[in-house]
């Protein structure tokens, strides 16, 4: 089963993940769907950041590929739960103008070219550009050129939160780690014990 969080940098992803992860873990009710949870950030391959700030025009293409070499790699094990750090959400979001046309010619691309399986759950950490940048500066490490990128910050936002209107797509406000990841904990039990399908992996 796979699972993605989406939202832009500084929304709390990693955070709200390692705290899910935890939980997961120590669970008694998902010790009967999963063996094991595994966490995987993209983009997989490091390579890509440095074509992220040199603005490559084919960015989208590599963010896809990327994704197809992370599962030729570690393909998906039995009764295992994926998390994934940014998924195909990111790249829509990123890659392209937010046009009906650009959106499904990607997705196209990812899940029908590349056979790049789809999230079983997808959740939009819905935190403001802004901020996320205040957050960001109160961190050590240097922001990245994109991440100072108000404009393109705004429109990623922007398409993300239009995009979550399906049925397994949720958006949630980060105010609070711990309610966060409750959230998504009451979504994915709740995926699980209604839908036999999601046990079958």
């Amino acid at each position: 089963m796979i699972i993605s969080l989406d939202g832009l940098n500084g929304a709390g992803k990693s955070s709200i993940i390692r705290e899910l992860k935890y939980y997961i873990d120590h669970s008694d009710f998902y010790a009967q769907y999963f063996s094991s949870v595994e966490v995987v950030k993209f983009p997989f391959d490091k390579n890509i950041y440095q074509a992220i700030e040199n603005e490559d025009p084919d960015l989208r293409w590599k963010f896809a590929f990327d994704r197809r070499s992370y599962f030729q790699k570690f393909p998906l094990k039995p009764n295992t739960l994926l998390i994934c750090d940014r998924y195909v959400l990111s790249n829509l979001a990123y890659c392209t103008d937010g046009s009906v046309k650009e959106i499904v010619e990607l997705e196209d691309f990812e899940y029908n070219r590349l056979g790049i399986p789809k999230a079983d759950l997808t959740f939009f950490i819905d935190v403001k550009p802004e901020v996320c940048l205040q957050r960001m500066l109160k961190r050590e490490q240097p922001l990245r050129k994109n991440d100072r990128d108000l404009e393109l910050q705004t429109r990623a936002y922007r398409i993300m939160k239009s995009y979550v209107i399906g049925v397994n797509t949720h958006s949630i406000r980060n105010d609070n780690i711990g309610s966060a990841c409750a959230y998504i904990n009451m979504i994915l039990a709740n995926a699980l014990e209604e839908n036999a399908n999601l046990r079958i992996f």
